[in-house]
């Protein structure tokens, strides 16, 4: 992430698509932290521990949306972009007229593990 946002305004850096080089190392930051709460124990309290349960799912669904979105967005404008210079065709395509994966697939998440949350919680067990 460093990298991209360092060398941002390079040619290379530009091609690529650093919102969705950005999108991407999020959604792995976020998945990758589902470690955390599967190594609590014991001296936490049950409340907390349960907690720390339940966080695992929403860790690593949203982190996987994030980092899976991020490559349809780009995919999507690539063959949008190929799509109109085989027509010969001018295109522009937005950031947010390809954020349309993340907003589906984040809500969609979103509303499983609520209802999953409320409906039927994990539960820390020795």
């Amino acid at each position: 992430a460093l990298w991209v946002i360092q060398g941002r305004n390079t040619n290379v850096v530009k091609i690529s698509q650093p919102f969705f080089l950005l999108q991407l190392c999020l959604g792995c930051l976020v998945l990758a932290s589902a470690i955390i709460p599967m190594s609590l124990q014991e001296p936490i309290p049950q409340q907390g521990l349960d907690i720390a349960c339940m966080s695992i799912p929403w860790l690593v669904f949203c982190g996987y949306s994030v980092s899976f979105s991020a490559l349809v967005a780009k995919m999507w404008r690539i063959n949008k972009i190929f799509d109109g210079g085989e027509r010969f065709q001018r295109v522009r395509v937005t950031i947010s007229g390809a954020s349309w994966p993340l907003v589906v697939l984040l809500t969609l998440n979103v509303i499983l593990l609520t209802i999953w949350t409320v409906t039927a919680p994990l539960v820390w067990v020795r």
